[in-house]
């Protein structure tokens, strides 16, 4: 990362960027495999969400929905 920043060794120890990745609630390690990160649960992401979904089913009536080949499998009005 300090070279990427172009920085020398000497510019940031590792008890800074330590003292850093806490503050910004920072996390080191390997990177799971998933399309998820830490927000996904979030109170504000969950209401989003719910909302969304809620929004969705609502105008789902209104949607025409289609097969891999474009063709229509139903319609509602």
């Amino acid at each position: 990362m300090q070279e990427w920043l172009g920085m020398n060794k000497s510019q940031i120890t590792l008890r800074m960027a330590q003292c850093w990745m806490h503050k910004l609630k920072g996390h080191y390690g390997k990177k799971c495999n998933g399309m998820y990160i830490d927000s996904h649960m979030w109170e504000d992401v969950v209401r989003y969400r719910e909302e969304f979904i809620k929004w969705w089913e609502g105008d789902e009536k209104c949607m025409v929905t289609y097969n891999n080949d474009g063709n229509v499998l139903e319609t509602t009005s």
